[in-house]
C-alpha cells in the first residue's frame, strides 16, 4: 500500500513530466513562429514588419503557450491535489472530514496556486516578447534570441 509520500512523490514526477513537455513544445512554437521573420544573413532585420510583429506578439505566445498544454498542466495539478487529500485522508489513523470551513480554504489554496503558475507563464511570454524585441531592434543573429529564449524558459519553469 502506497503512504502519502509515495502518492506525493508520484504526482511530482508526473508534473514534471508534463511541465517538461509543455516547455519543449512552447520552445519548438516560438522557434517556428521566429524562422518565419526577415532576416539578412543570419540576423533579423529591423523591418517595419518584423517590428510590427514583435510589438504584437504577446497575445501569440499566450496562445502558444496554452496550445503547449500549460493550462491542461495545471489542472492535471489540481486533479493531483485531490488525490493527494484521497491519499491522506485514506491512510490517516485519525478519521479526516472535511468542512465547509476547509473545502473553501483548499478551494482557495487552488485559485492562489493557479495565479502563481498563471504568472510564471506570463513571466516566461514576457520575457520571450522582450527578447525578439530587443533582437529585432538591434538586428542580432535568430541563434542567439533563440539560445537566450531557451535559457529563460527553462529558468523560468
Amino acid at each position: 500500500m502506497s503512504n502519502a509520500f509515495q502518492v506525493q512523490d508520484q504526482i511530482l514526477k508526473d508534473f514534471n513530466k508534463r511541465l517538461t513537455k509543455v516547455v519543449t513544445n512552447f520552445k519548438r512554437r516560438v522557434v517556428s513562429n521566429l524562422t518565419l521573420l526577415e532576416t539578412s544573413g543570419s540576423r533579423l532585420t529591423a523591418s517595419s514588419a518584423n517590428i510590427e510583429y514583435a510589438t504584437a506578439l504577446l497575445p501569440q505566445l499566450l496562445q502558444d503557450l496554452q496550445d503547449a498544454g500549460f493550462g491542461d498542466t495545471i489542472s492535471s495539478l489540481l486533479d493531483d491535489d485531490v488525490k493527494l487529500i484521497k491519499s491522506l485522508k485514506s491512510l490517516s489513523p485519525i478519521p479526516l472530514e472535511f468542512t465547509q470551513t476547509s473545502v473553501q480554504t483548499i478551494a482557495a489554496l487552488q485559485s492562489a496556486q493557479i495565479a502563481s503558475f498563471n504568472a510564471i507563464g506570463e513571466q516566461a511570454v514576457n520575457r520571450i516578447r522582450e527578447e525578439v524585441m530587443r533582437t529585432v531592434l538591434t538586428g542580432a543573429p535568430i541563434e542567439d534570441a533563440i539560445t537566450a529564449i531557451s535559457d529563460s524558459l527553462e529558468s523560468q519553469f
